[in-house]
């Protein structure tokens, strides 16, 4: 299909039809899916959007597509996703957060109510942590 086709196809009735729509649409007129109705869809919008167009979809209505939202935006605005209501999406959020600059972020998703996005940031931070070894070596 060329371009052309496609324009009107981002309104067809058939979810799979927008989802292949939306799979190939310019990124210029990408934005023009952001809010289709189908989830399916609009997961592969935030797959494709490019910021600052992109941070439109971190208050989605479906979990799912703002995880993808915490996969892809910039380091520097993720912290903003860090008290979402959906576990998923905070559990992408500790597996990205900068050791070293977001270290805080962390320490706080370490104590999430969720186990999973608790064990995630320990996780992260364990990394960050030098060996017993070297700490006595240095210190």
């Amino acid at each position: 299909l060329d371009q052309a086709q496609l324009g009107p196809l981002v309104h067809d009735a058939d979810y799979q039809v927008r989802t292949i729509v939306a799979q190939r649409l310019p990124l210029a007129l990408l934005p023009l899916m952001a809010t289709d109705t189908d989830e399916q869809v609009r997961r592969v919008v935030a797959e494709r959007l490019p910021m600052p167009t992109l941070w439109r979809l971190a208050s989605d209505a479906a979990p799912s597509v703002r995880g993808i939202v915490a996969q892809r935006v910039p380091l520097p605005v993720l912290g903003q996703l860090a008290a979402d209501a959906h576990w998923g999406v905070r559990w992408h959020v500790a597996g990205r957060a900068a050791l070293h600059d977001q270290a805080a972020l962390l320490h706080t998703l370490a104590r999430d109510p969720d186990a999973e996005v608790s064990r995630r940031a320990l996780e992260r931070l364990a990394d960050h942590v030098p060996p017993l070894h070297e700490v006595l070596r240095h210190g």
